[in-house]
């Protein structure tokens, strides 16, 4: 079982830095998507805990190097298709904000619609 504290911790990071959106393949097709990013020395471990958080669904990436204009190595957690990204969701739904939820709901929506 997870602890309350560490799910409440992975909304809260998740609500500044994460993201549900509908990503691309190459062909075009649309599938749904969590992301989250994270920049810096302790970037590789608080994707870590945020992947223990939410299940171990994730994969990781990282770390990139730094692009223009920036300074650090940037890490990349994702969990793509809609049984992923509704369980993420489902999970930190509880301690979710309003703009997350909301976001979720429309990635969520929009897979449905495009399957009809």
């Amino acid at each position: 079982m997870i602890p309350v504290s560490l799910l409440a911790w992975a909304a809260g990071f998740f609500d500044g830095e994460g993201c549900f959106h509908i990503a691309y393949t190459q062909n075009e097709k649309r599938y749904p998507q969590v992301s989250v990013s994270q920049s810096g020395v302790l970037g590789h471990e608080l994707l870590l805990k945020f992947d223990r958080a939410v299940g171990k669904i994730g994969t990781l990436y990282g770390p990139k190097l730094p692009g223009r204009n920036q300074t650090l190595c940037r890490w990349q957690w994702e969990a793509s298709g809609i049984t992923k990204v509704e369980q993420v969701y489902l999970t930190l739904r509880p301690f979710l904000g309003t703009t997350k939820r909301e976001q979720a709901a429309r990635v969520i929506t929009a897979y449905y619609q495009d399957r009809r």
